[in-house]
């Protein structure tokens, strides 16, 4: 018989499956860390599947997305997660980084952000390349971000 010791890598950044109160959910890992009894912990970015969505942002438009493969980053909060709830890593594609999506793959094309818990709007993440733009003034440099809100 032969046996295998499988290791994976998780980096910043990787889309991860895992489970939460008995469901099975996506993210994005945002930092790897260690507290102080030496256990890993890791901050992710949660990743939103059409029911998920606050009602403000549900539609049939972005129904029938979510039925081809669409999901969606949600900005805040990143809550904490122990290493033994990682199911495994997934592959979600953000549009701004892939021109081309295979037809049965999850992609991002939005971002969810909340104010003050009260007030939710999207971003598309296509746009959070081309709208950042500095402006060097003397001895300064200001970012200028541009958002759509509706």
């Amino acid at each position: 018989m032969y046996y295998f010791n499988i290791t994976v890598i998780y980096r910043s950044g990787d889309f991860i499956c895992y489970h939460d109160d008995g469901h099975q959910k996506l993210g994005r890992l945002r930092a790897i860390l260690k507290n102080n009894d030496g256990d890993y912990q890791l901050r992710i970015q949660k990743i939103l599947n059409y029911n998920d969505l606050p009602g403000n942002l549900k539609g049939s438009s972005r129904q029938c997305h979510s039925l081809a493969g669409e999901v969606w980053l949600q900005n805040e909060p990143f809550p904490i997660i122990m290493t033994s709830q990682i199911l495994g890593k997934v592959t979600i594609m953000m549009t701004f980084q892939h021109q081309n999506i295979p037809e049965d793959s999850l992609w991002i094309t939005e971002i969810i952000y909340k104010c003050n818990d009260h007030c939710t709007f999207v971003m598309q993440s296509i746009h959070i390349n081309t709208h950042l733009i500095t402006f060097p003034l003397v001895t300064h440099q200001h970012l200028c971000l541009f958002i759509n809100c509706f």
